[in-house]
């Protein structure tokens, strides 16, 4: 198969390998394994590997964050009331024009009255101004954009070097935000990580969703492929939709990431 379609070396992931990554068949295969201390106690370290072109490679190897450093990095947005329909991007709340008294409706409006709620998405507030929203808000926005950007690519997406390449993740989310320390931020990286971004971890929900704002906001410098993980009969086994489940109480946000699995390309 390499040499009928001229490759240097086929790169996956799927097994677990305890010293992050292995060369295999003369070194024309290469296991790749990103989920450090699998499980909480496998002890394994884990690996990113860097091409810098097809002939340079160079594996980094991470370690599991300690439980002590577990601490999220990330932006957080506040905000007096919540969400509102007319919203899909930070840059839209910027240009708000707010030397003004608050609107009866509109977009200013619903940024200070609009409510969180159990409902399936927008709902009329009984406040009289504003909306209630729901977590399908929240949620399914971002997977129907990220959707939209993944009906673009090829099941043989092409990607060019320099880039790194990584292996599974299993909702181990603090281990997914070290590896971006050991590999460098997106954009100024570029990433192909090669499924299993669900399952077994604590923290699969915010793990794929926080490599779908990456995708969303740098649709060119990361690829996503889809594992044996990324699959509606697999998920309802391996912990992902319960995990959903006792998040949000529904399988609603389950169902929009397995949608996006069903988009998702499978080689690079």
């Amino acid at each position: 198969f390499v040499h009928i379609n001229n490759l240097k070396l086929i790169c996956r992931a799927h097994q677990l390998v305890h010293e992050g990554y292995k060369f295999m068949f003369d070194e024309k295969l290469v296991t790749v394994w990103s989920a450090p201390n699998y499980c909480y106690r496998c002890g394994n370290i884990a690996s990113i590997m860097v091409f810098q072109n097809t002939s340079t490679r160079e594996p980094k190897l991470f370690r599991a964050v300690p439980d002590s450093e577990r601490l999220m990095d990330e932006q957080v947005l506040c905000v007096h009331g919540g969400l509102s329909p007319d919203i899909k991007t930070l840059d839209q709340i910027r240009t708000i024009e707010r030397n003004q008294e608050i609107p009866h409706k509109g977009a200013f409006c619903d940024l200070v009255w609009s409510d969180p709620e159990d409902v399936d998405s927008w709902a009329v507030s009984p406040r009289g101004a504003g909306w209630l929203f729901g977590a399908k808000v929240t949620n399914e926005r971002l997977c129907d954009y990220v959707c939209d950007l993944l009906l673009e690519e090829s099941n043989v997406q092409p990607v060019s070097t320099p880039v790194t390449v990584c292996g599974d993740i299993h909702g181990q989310f603090y281990d997914l935000c070290e590896l971006f320390r050991t590999g460098g931020p997106v954009p100024d990286t570029n990433y192909i990580f090669m499924g299993d971004f669900v399952d077994r971890g604590y923290y699969s929900l915010e793990t794929f969703t926080y490599l779908l704002v990456l995708k969303a906001k740098w649709p060119d410098r990361i690829t996503l492929l889809r594992g044996n993980h990324e699959s509606r009969q697999i998920t309802q086994v391996y912990g992902f939709y319960d995990e959903c489940q006792t998040k949000y109480g529904n399988a609603n946000a389950w169902r929009y990431c397995t949608k996006v699995f069903d988009m998702l390309t499978v080689a690079a």
